[in-house]
């Protein structure tokens, strides 16, 4: 009887210990699980996600402020061989930081101070320092600061053209070196031929610059729709070409550092 209560125990305690081990042993798989990396692959390089993202977003706010012909921001950074971020003049700075977030309407329509500067930071970050700024948009868009409501006002009219002419800008490689991202874009000035009769564009004519004194091309568009990949293939050692470089900084974001007309 004595030797069946010591088999008990000893098989109690084995199954203690296993038990203790294998919570152990679990425990430290979860511990010691690998972080998982937040990647993205552009142009075969591996860049991380919120890099790109923040890269993205630069890009498309450029886009916007500086491609539309209708304001007085038109192509400010083709104009030089080069621009550094320390060098942007600070109302293109500030009009790139909130352009985006205008809204289509023919009432006065604001974008508080507090949301201007932090687009502004996280595009620029050291790099140039915020100040207020007085914005010299042109009649189009009327944009002016407010004081006394701490806002940059504006008036977008409503817009019934769905093709204006307009830079657009192709991205064509990425590279990662050291701390610096650098992405290269083919820019290009595009004129869309509407067919006579409708509201629908049938091809578009490319030229060097806004001037339209050299024309590259043209492409016959499917359904209303431009294919940069083809504009590429087809035109695109006739192309304007930027490095665009954003610098990672001490919050291991990535600001915009300098473009660079290379083309």
């Amino acid at each position: 009887m004595e030797g069946k209560k010591g088999l008990i125990v000893i098989i109690i305690l084995l199954l203690l210990i296993s038990l203790g081990l294998g919570g152990y042993i679990a425990y430290d798989k979860i511990m010691t699980k690998p972080k998982e990396e937040t990647l993205t692959k552009i142009d075969d390089v591996n860049i991380d996600l919120t890099a790109f993202y923040q890269i993205s977003e630069t890009l498309m706010k450029f886009d916007k402020a500086f491609n539309d012909p209708r304001t007085n921001y038109f192509a400010y950074i083709y104009k030089q061989k080069k621009l550094e971020a320390k060098d942007f003049d600070l109302g293109a700075a500030v009009y790139a930081s909130i352009r985006s977030d205008f809204k289509e309407s023919n009432l006065l329509l604001y974008v508080p101070e507090s949301i201007a500067k932090n687009s502004f930071t996280k595009i620029f970050g050291d790099n140039l320092k915020y100040q207020t700024a007085t914005l010299n948009s042109g009649e189009y868009l009327k944009t002016a600061y407010d004081g006394n409501l701490v806002s940059y006002a504006y008036i977008e009219p409503v817009d019934s053209n769905v093709y204006p002419s307009e830079y657009m800008a192709i991205n064509t490689k990425t590279i990662l070196k050291d701390n610096k991202v650098i992405v290269t874009r083919k820019i290009v000035f595009v004129e869309y031929i509407i067919q006579p009769g409708t509201n629908i564009a049938s091809n578009i004519i490319l030229y060097k610059d806004e001037t339209k004194q050299n024309k590259i091309g043209d492409i016959a568009l499917k359904n209303g729709k431009v294919s940069p990949k083809e504009i590429v293939s087809k035109y695109g050692s006739k192309l304007a070409t930027f490095n665009y470089t954003f610098k990672q900084n001490e919050s291991l974001d990535y600001s915009f550092s300098s473009i660079e007309k290379t083309q």
